[in-house]
């Protein structure tokens, strides 16, 4: 399975030449005003981050209270509810991005179903009442709970959930939107664990698939709202947390390699972008990946770490965590 992740390989009799190639192909990278983060702990700064769409449908609203956002609905109804909150920050097609949150959703299934959702919009289709969109939810149904995606065409018959996978776990889950640039394409990921620890490819949508008319400069929103045929819905019943919305890791580069008793040591480097990464070694590209444990130094924007391969080749790459 493809993880967000970036690269490098290492063989020890080439070693001067990957790292003169890598050497060059460095840039430095900047922070972009839409990565950003949100524990909803504080509602003064949920408030200036987040842009909130109360009584999207009927009458639910957003309250970030008890150190998340809460979908509520006071009223007794079977018709269809829906409120969300957009994060101000809004990344262009030509950047790479990876936006995820925790939720808790045990709202009854009501007459149509219940979901919380993860969105990834089209800014200038949605301000116009276009709505297009893809992302995935965790919602509960007659025949259970389940994740699944959704591929949003308001002005060409509304909705549609091209996978879905059952779920056991509607107390603590994880929903991520990961994309790439290069080929334009969206991935979403659930994990049924909410501990970051399972993390799982559901679908993918390319830009042009999701909305033909964007461009390299039209601009992605992203969206957690709550969708659901049943009220009323308390506090502690529907929820999101911890929300993200980072750069993907940047490239990794050897900033240089010398030998210490029969081993090969590696003096790796990457920008300081903002990304939360993992630093992971294999043998071989197809085989098990695994998390390399040495300390980070971070000095003037850049990352540092030390590795040490006894092998004759290995892999490295950096993967979202």
């Amino acid at each position: 399975m493809k993880h967000p992740s970036l690269r490098i390989w290492i063989a020890k009799n080439t070693v001067r030449v990957v790292t003169l190639f890598l050497l060059l192909a460095a840039s430095q990278c900047t922070g972009a005003d839409w990565v950003g983060t949100d524990d909803f702990s504080s509602t003064l700064y949920s408030s200036t981050h987040w842009t909130i769409t109360n009584q999207w449908l009927g009458q639910m609203t957003v309250v970030v209270t008890n150190g998340h956002a809460s979908l509520l609905d006071s009223i007794t109804t079977s018709d269809h509810q829906r409120a969300g909150k957009i994060w101000n920050g809004k990344p262009t097609v030509a950047e790479g991005w990876m936006v995820d949150i925790v939720g808790h959703n045990t709202v009854p299934n009501g007459d149509g179903g219940s979901a919380l959702y993860l969105f990834v919009l089209d800014t200038e289709a949605f301000a116009n009442g276009g709505f297009h969109g893809f992302g995935l939810g965790m919602g509960q149904h007659r025949t259970g709970s389940s994740f699944g995606s959704v591929w949003i065409r308001a002005l060409e018959g509304g909705s549609t959930s091209p996978v879905v996978v059952p779920s056991t776990n509607n107390t603590l889950f994880g929903l991520r939107l990961v994309y790439y640039p290069a080929n334009q394409t969206i991935q979403a990921w659930y994990d049924s664990t909410g501990a970051g620890s399972a993390w799982t490819q559901l679908d993918s949508l390319t830009v042009s698939q999701m909305s033909p008319g964007m461009t390299a400069t039209s601009t992605f929103s992203f969206c957690v709202a709550g969708d659901t045929f049943y009220g009323p819905i308390s506090e502690g019943q529907m929820w999101a947390d911890d929300f993200r919305a980072l750069p993907l890791p940047p490239p990794l580069l050897i900033a240089g390699a010398n030998l210490s008793a029969g081993s090969e040591v590696l003096h790796l480097t990457w920008t300081n972008n903002g990304s939360l990464s993992l630093l992971e070694s294999a043998g071989a590209l197809t085989g098990s990946w695994g998390t390399v444990s040495t300390p980070w130094t971070i000095d003037s924007g850049w990352v540092s770490a030390s590795v040490t391969n006894a092998s004759p080749a290995q892999f490295y790459r950096l993967r979202a965590n």
